[in-house]
């Protein structure tokens, strides 16, 4: 890692004015913070110079939560939410460029003012100059996009009068049999307003929806369905207009069952507080919850029995979830950077748990793993800090790569005799065990897998033979002093 390239743009710093100043985008290099900090401000704003912004976001609230006094950390949140990064202008110069566009003011954002409180002099500056320019982008983007939608509009009023025009013409033209059918086309679609200003007719102007039979206020019928190819139920496709925080998803639209979320439902709806999901649904799917931070607490129906890719990623306040038993599967990245959940049961008919699925979850003490589970996948838990102790159960047969790295504080991990392959960094970074046992069903040790651990002692429950013909991969026995074998003590 090279701690003289900046983080805002990953340009070289150079020393002027007695400070170390990037020399493509002005910014001033951090003093006085600890290396973990730059460490971890160096993984954030690379992720951010490459656009993955939401996994970005996730760091930054991580280094925050822990530094919360650093500006670094708040005005790199800020570019994530924004989906700001820097690009390079035609002069050289790297200048914060937007991937998503916002009608909120980045002035008046709270990580702008945080950056701007515990920023020294110089950094102050840069940030406000900066933040300038990107208000004065946005304010222009917005300016064009209402010029470009007026002109759309008085392009299509002009089409609609030129018609208006012509049909009375044709009554005149041709008489009456064939001016009353045209009459009546015009008077029943174009007002004499309309027909002067070019207005939309009311038809025109609203986009067909099927009829809602059911006015129940609880159940909202502001949110948006697509009927099944079958056209046997429906499925809730998006929020629609709906702007209630409190969402009731209605069991029945149109006399007909709704039995699915849609993927991306509710993808980046952020003021969503709570989703009461009725007994008739029975798939949920792919990123329907989306980085819906405000959402603090859901149940699971019974009939679901599957949990897809991304369904809850970055659902930051949701601190309590319910997973019914009849739940087989967890998909990729399904709860990750959930920082508010603190304990989770896995229904006992779950068979795997998928990547990255409780990654981030930095504030989750307690997880039970049932039986049934078969494997662990990459990078699952990792990053759950807070948590301090694990089981694997004998039904495991396999711990994924980085699957526990960087649980800082667990001290105590139970491998059952089920498990024969634990990949690679599989707990590295866990400085706080101290010792672990490995059964002799383990036939191959990846590499790193105890890389950064204050590990000293291993206990292998085989003979020093058996312990010499699993397939060890390189750099953990550096870390670990001693093995200790049911015949004899093995030291690396």
């Amino acid at each position: 890692m090279n701690l003289n390239i900046c983080n805002n743009c990953g340009g070289d710093y150079e020393y002027r004015y007695g400070r170390w100043v990037c020399r493509f985008c002005g910014s001033y290099k951090p003093e006085e913070i600890s290396n973990e900090e730059v460490t971890l401000l160096y993984t954030a704003y690379q992720k951010l110079r490459l656009a993955e912004f939401s996994d970005a976001e996730i760091e930054f609230d991580d280094i925050i939560e822990k530094y919360p006094r650093n500006p670094n950390a708040y005005w790199g949140r800020l570019m994530a939410k924004y989906g700001i990064k820097y690009e390079q202008d035609f002069d050289g110069r790297m200048i914060p460029t937007c991937y998503a566009a916002s009608i909120e003011s980045i002035l008046s954002a709270q990580d702008y003012q945080k950056a701007l409180q515990f920023a020294d002099d110089e950094n102050k500056a840069y940030y406000k100059g900066q933040a300038e320019y990107i208000e004065r982008v946005r304010k222009e983007w917005i300016e064009k996009a209402r010029k470009g939608k007026k002109q759309k509009v008085k392009k299509a009023k002009r089409k609609k009068s030129v018609l208006a025009i012509f049909l009375l013409f044709l009554i005149i033209l041709f008489g009456i049999g064939f001016g009353v059918a045209s009459g009546m086309f015009l008077f029943e679609n174009l007002e004499w307003d309309q027909v002067i200003n070019g207005v939309p007719t009311s038809q025109e102007s609203t986009t067909t929806q099927e009829p809602q039979e059911s006015q129940d206020p609880q159940e909202h019928q502001s949110l948006a369905y697509i009927l099944s190819d079958d056209g046997m139920y429906y499925i809730v496709s998006s929020i629609g207009t709906c702007t209630d925080t409190d969402i009731v998803i209605p069991s029945e639209y149109n006399g007909k069952p709704v039995t699915a979320i849609g993927n991306s439902a509710f993808y980046n709806c952020i003021n969503i507080r709570n989703i009461s999901i009725p007994d008739s649904i029975t798939s949920i799917g792919a990123q329907a919850f989306w980085r819906c931070y405000g959402l603090t607490s859901i149940i699971i129906p019974i009939g679901v029995k599957s949990i897809g890719d991304s369904v809850f990623y970055g659902c930051k306040s949701l601190t309590s979830i319910t997973i019914p038993d009849s739940i087989t599967s967890i998909g990729n990245s399904a709860f990750y950077g959930c920082s508010g959940l603190t304990e989770i049961v896995i229904p006992a008919g779950v068979t795997s748990i998928g990547d990255w699925t409780f990654q981030h979850c930095h504030k989750l003490k307690s997880i039970s793993i049932p039986d049934s589970v078969r494997s662990i996948g990459s990078s699952a838990f990792y990053g759950c800090s807070s948590l301090t102790s694990i089981s694997i159960p004998v039904s495991v047969t396999r711990v994924g790569d980085y699957a526990f790295s960087e649980c800082k504080n667990l001290m105590s991990v139970t491998i059952s005799g089920g498990v024969t392959r634990i990949d690679d960094y599989a707990f590295s970074g866990c400085s706080g065990l101290t010792s672990i046992t490995i059964p002799t069903s383990v036939t191959s040790i990846g590499v790193g897998v105890f890389y950064s651990a204050n590990l000293k002692t291993v206990q292998y429950m085989g003979t020093m033979e058996q312990w010499a013909a699993i397939s060890q991969g390189s750099s953990w026995q550096y870390v670990v002093k001693r093995i200790i074998c049911t015949d004899g003590t093995i030291l690396p």
